[in-house]
């Protein structure tokens, strides 16, 4: 299993090395958004994307997690955007 651990500061992602960010989520084969309502109502949209782009959203192989207390609006489009038609 590829795990990748993402803290970010100020409501962006920490400055990475060219390419290190690729290599780190190229296969990666799980994400977890963790209190995702209380992430977009932070300011991080931005940060999801940024990782979301990187991520092989079509592998077979990709488990997505979501948690949240609420689906407002602004979720919706990160919802359709990271979890397969058929997981929610």
């Amino acid at each position: 299993m590829k795990v990748f651990l993402w803290r970010g500061a100020n409501h962006r992602l920490k400055p990475f090395p060219s390419g290190k960010l690729e290599q780190q989520l190229a296969n990666l084969n799980t994400l977890v958004l963790d209190e995702s309502d209380q992430l977009l109502a932070a300011g991080f949209l931005p940060s999801i994307e940024t990782i979301i782009q990187y991520i092989p959203m079509t592998s077979p192989d990709l488990q997505t997690m979501m948690f949240t207390a609420t689906v407002p609006p602004s979720l919706h489009e990160v919802v359709s955007s990271t979890m397969k038609p058929d997981g929610y």
